[in-house]
Order: C-alpha cells, then structure tokens, then sequence
C-alpha cells in the first residue's frame, strides 16, 4: 500500500472565491448598499425605535442582562457579569491595604498594582469628595464623579408589579416588557 502523497505549495493548492455584491435595498426608505452589513447597521441606527438611533451591533442586544440592563456581546460574557456582579455567594478579593472589594481575581490583581504607582503612593489625591462626610479623595475629577455616582447616588428603579429594584431605567423597563 503506497501512503506517500503529493505536497502542493499552499498559494497553488487556494482557490479564490469572489461573490457579486449584490444591492441591499431598505424596506422603510431609499437606502441601498452593497452589504448586508452596511444595511443592517442601517435599519438600526436610522429606523430602530429601541435603539434611540444609537448605533449598536445586532448581537449586543442579544445579551442583556435582565437584573440591571447592561449588555453584551456573547453568552459567556453576560454569564461571567451576572455571576461576578449579581451572585451574593461569590468570595470578594479584599484589599489589605484600602479595604477595597472585587468578585473577580483579574480586576482584584489589577488593583493592586496601583498601590506601587508612583502617582497613587505620591499623594496626588487632590480632588477631595464633595459628598457631606465623606472623606474620600481622588487623583481625577472623573474618577470622584464616578464614585459620587456609584456609592452616594445609588437611584433605583422599582417594578410596581413585582418590587424588583433596578439600576437603570432602561433595565427596569426591559424587565417589565419580558416579565409582565
């Protein structure tokens, strides 16, 4: 039996294959591409009432997270969220030196790296909180802005039908079109 076979270079043994693009024509207005695409995309950031006329990929819809609104581009990624962000059970990673809790290792690692920063060990902190009593202070104005928003202005929005609490108006809304 004769196993030896003939090796043929790679760019010899490729066959190129070119598809006509074909027009894509919008069914709601006179928009016309050449890709599907282009006119997905189109259909959702002209005529996609869901969308405010935000431009968002079809399949970040796909994965929303239906606790608090946010979304994400794959399964894997919404499972990761809701297990870090929503499971009570999960173990924090505490800080030893600020206190500073995190559900997942990567983030927990990657904060303790700022407490070898120059900038953070310097005592930039200038920006102090303006929060009453709080004595938090900050080397950037967006980052206090971002904790005033995150710790001391922690809006919920309730569902009437079944009390669940949500984040975000959005994510409430989204709640109650599925669940109600």
């Amino acid at each position: 039996m004769d196993t030896s076979f003939e090796v043929q270079p790679l760019e010899e043994s490729v066959v190129e294959i070119v598809l006509p693009k074909t027009p894509q024509k919008c069914a709601q207005c006179d928009y016309t591409t050449t890709g599907t695409f282009n006119l997905k995309r189109h259909i959702m950031k002209k005529h996609d009432k869901d969308t405010g006329g935000r431009e968002q990929p079809m399949h970040y819809r796909e994965f929303l997270c239906d606790e608090c609104g946010l979304q994400y581009n794959s399964a894997f990624a919404l499972a990761r969220h809701k297990r870090c962000t929503h499971d009570p059970s999960l173990v924090n990673f505490i800080c030893p030196t600020c206190g500073r809790e995190y559900k997942r290792q990567d983030n927990f690692c990657r904060h303790l790296t700022t407490h070898t920063n120059p900038t953070h060990l310097a005592g930039t902190k200038t920006v102090q909180c303006t929060y009453e009593g709080c004595e938090k202070r900050f080397s950037k104005q967006w980052c206090m802005n971002r904790h005033i928003a995150g710790v001391h202005h922690r809006q919920t929005f309730t569902c009437h039908a079944c009390n669940k609490r949500y984040k975000s108006k959005s994510a409430l809304a989204y709640h109650v079109n599925h669940s109600h």
